[in-house]
């Protein structure tokens, strides 16, 4: 089993050292690891940056590539955070910048704020959900340089409400489609059962059925461990609901070329 999205004390909101990471990772029998900090360029926030240490990241890497190259495999990976705009421009000079092995695009900023901070003022209710999705959209319109595309249905986390998607489902088909045009993956990421969000996974089960069709066939599994303790977490669960959607291999990245692997 592998775990394609993690992160370390590069990441701002995680202090867990790359060598724990890749040594709990190992004593849990995983084939590989996938370390993907954050960077994410334009972040509206104040008090969280998401900035990223690139140099020395990236010696981080290599150097713990080599260390644990007979215990488990160290994918090379980047979590970056996509916003509108010239913001689009960074995330690819990031994408660039080190020949990684996978790249992670993400959605975690609206409507001017950290999604963390739930500010959807002067929105109704009724509106969140289009305007997420409308944003998506246009940002993968027009920036394809990641790989997997991370937690899909991120805005679901922080809502104090269960989202009506029947009005979204054109639009998230259409957001699908690029992703399947441009032999792009989507992830199951068990994130959401650490905050408890019962069957409302990232991607949710209805959007997973959705992917698939469409024809869409490319996933992988990620916990977005920020500590040890939590890579790999539920990933049982995560099998069964990738099988019960019909999915029947993983994708797996090297170079930033995608294959294949049974699960």
């Amino acid at each position: 089993m592998n775990d394609y999205h993690t992160h370390t004390s590069f990441s701002e909101d995680s202090e867990a050292p790359m060598e724990q990471m890749l040594e709990k990772a190992y004593q849990l029998g995983l084939e590989q690891l996938a370390v993907t900090d954050h960077y994410d360029p334009d972040f509206p926030d104040d008090e969280w940056t998401f900035d990223l240490d690139f140099d020395n990241y990236w010696q981080a890497l290599c150097e713990n590539e080599d260390r644990f190259k007979d215990k488990i495999e160290l994918i090379k990976g980047i979590e970056i955070g996509i916003l509108p705009g010239d913001t689009l421009v960074k995330c690819r000079d990031t994408a660039e910048m080190f020949p990684y092995d996978v790249v992670i695009g993400s959605f975690h900023a609206f409507n001017g704020y950290d999604l963390d901070r739930r500010n959807f003022a002067g929105m109704e209710k009724e509106e969140i959900i289009p305007r997420f999705y409308g944003i998506m959209y246009d940002c993968l319109s027009s920036y394809d340089d990641f790989d997997i595309l991370g937690h899909f249905n991120i805005i679901d986390r922080y809502l104090d409400f269960k989202p009506d998607y029947s009005g979204v489902r054109d639009l998230i088909a259409e957001i699908l489609k690029i992703l399947i045009n441009e032999d792009k993956s989507i992830e199951l990421n068990t994130s959401s059962f650490r905050y408890g969000m019962g069957e409302r996974t990232h991607a949710s089960k209805e959007i997973l059925l959705l992917y698939r069709d469409l024809g869409g066939r490319n996933v992988t599994i990620s916990s977005d461990a920020h500590k040890p303790e939590q890579i790999a977490l539920e990933f049982g669960k995560a099998r069964d609901i990738l099988r019960s959607a019909g999915f029947e291999r993983l994708s797996v990245y090297k170079g930033r070329q995608r294959s294949e692997i049974s699960f």
